[in-house]
């Protein structure tokens, strides 16, 4: 060991007690790529005996578990990992890391300021970082609230209430499920949110299309102070994460690459984003023959520890991810082959007993995390979904959204569908839905209410500009 690397070593405290590894291995597991990139390259540095793998990364077919009785009919047999990166057949996969690294500030930063200096129980702080991971750009929660509880591993009740301290968090209206909950959070924040003003946000579509005749018998308010009301709402942002936008999206790349080869579906990480790590035992045993007092014995043992705890951790971190994608895969094949309105109910629970692991320890593994198909790159926490009672069983949250959207999308000026009337197309199609679930979804999808829907295509075929909403 040469005095600059020895002098660098003895800089370095002593690693934890095991305990306290076990604790990393689990954070390392939740981490994104970037991140991890990040923190292994820190350990290559201040870590001697820590040093890159000269031989390829290897995803032998072994490490994936075979699916199990519970997946369903039509699985593939055997789920082959696919060697080395894994990028067969997917086209636009890119291992390169700094395309992931997002520049500058953002909400989520904004938000786990407060959320560490607000929230002291260490549970509850743990909840919010989860709930802020899981915010759309414009600051809108969109996850279904039984899956996020499960995903955070908390009951509804804890999920609730953590939920209610999030949404006093800045920027007003933030941590919102429904539009109409974020305005009303902002309206409460003002002090204005009185029985009118519920009514006016439970009726935005007659506030965007201006009915003020309706909405004056609705409310109880006279004309004048209506108007006032509905001006307010329109000062509202709708989108109050959006500020925190950045003018460079970043590439998307996947952890997990899934493909079709021969009839069998084929898995593979995407090993490029992470070097492959070994320990320098043979460094160690020049350092050991040469120190003699028991101070540096003992720190060159902790370091050898630490190097040795890491590259299992990694390890353990690869065959647990491809163990999840194992599992998703055989119970998502009809997604696979024919995209999102195919996704089946899943949860973590289910995935967790197939594996024989805590559903924490599924829930840290698909966070943070990107599955590529040939339908594209989706979250792999996306993949896990409830369902709704269906003639021929169950169809997930997310097929649900799909078919609402392709609705949607097939109206024409002369025949555009209430929510009422899109909740009635799905009962036909054997899902039974509410109204309010449908307008629970449209919203959270972005899509615009009815009337407004209605105007805007009115007003483009008659070449008319279009009206811009709340």
């Amino acid at each position: 060991m040469t005095s600059a690397r020895r002098g660098a070593l003895q800089q370095v405290p002593s690693p934890a007690v095991m305990p306290q590894f076990q604790q990393q291995s689990l954070r390392l597991l939740k981490m994104a790529s970037a991140e991890l990139h990040t923190f292994v390259a820190q350990e290559l540095e201040r870590n001697a005996f820590l040093e890159r793998a000269n031989t390829g990364s290897a995803n032998p077919a072994a490490g994936l578990p075979r699916p199990g009785a519970g997946a369903g009919g039509g699985v593939s047999p055997g789920l082959p990992a696919m060697a080395g990166g894994g990028h067969g057949g997917v086209a636009g996969v890119s291992a390169d890391i700094d395309g992931i690294v997002q520049p500058g500030p953002s909400l989520r930063d904004h938000l786990i300021s407060q959320i560490n200096a607000d929230f002291r129980d260490p549970r509850e702080r743990t909840i919010a970082r989860g709930l802020a991971d899981m915010l759309d750009d414009n600051g809108r929660l969109e996850a279904d609230p039984s899956a996020a509880a499960e995903a955070l591993g908390c009951d509804a009740g804890s999920l609730d209430a953590v939920l209610g301290k999030c949404r006093r968090l800045d920027p007003a209206g933030v941590f919102a499920r429904t539009l109409e909950e974020c305005l009303a959070i902002q309206l409460d924040r003002q002090g204005r949110l009185d029985g009118a003003c519920r009514v006016l946000l439970d009726n935005l579509d007659l506030v965007a299309d201006r009915e003020t005749a309706r909405l004056s018998r609705l409310s109880g308010l006279d004309e004048a102070e209506l108007l006032r009301r509905m001006q307010e709402i329109r000062n509202l942002d709708p989108r109050p994460g959006a500020a925190f936008g950045h003018d460079v999206v970043p590439a998307v790349v996947p952890d997990v690459v899934v493909d079709r080869a021969a009839g069998r579906w084929r898995i593979g990480l995407n090993d490029d984003l992470l070097p492959a790590l070994a320990v320098n035992r043979s460094l160690y045993a020049q350092s050991r023959g040469r120190l003699r007092t028991d101070r540096d014995l003992d720190f060159i043992g902790n370091q050898l520890r630490s190097a040795s705890w890491l590259v299992r951790a990694l390890e353990r971190r690869r065959t647990t991810l491809l163990g999840v994608a194992g599992e998703i895969v055989s119970r998502q094949e009809p997604f696979l082959e024919h995209g999102l309105s195919h996704l089946r109910p899943l949860t973590l629970r289910t995935v967790a007993g197939a594996m024989g692991v805590h559903e924490s320890t599924v829930g840290r593994a698909v966070a943070n995390k990107y599955l590529a198909t040939a339908c594209g790159v989706f979250p792999m926490r996306s993949l896990f979904a409830g369902g709704f009672p269906c003639d021929a069983g169950e169809r997930s949250a997310a097929a649900v959204r799909s078919r609402i959207r392709a609705i949607v999308e097939s109206e024409t000026p002369a025949a555009v569908v209430s929510d009422g009337r899109i909740a009635a197309i799905l009962q036909q199609d054997g899902i039974r839905i509410a109204r309010r679930t449908v307008a629970k979804y449209r919203d959270a999808m972005r899509i615009p209410p009815s009337a407004l829907r209605r105007r805007r295509k009115r007003a483009t075929a008659a070449g008319q500009p279009r009206v811009g909403d709340i």
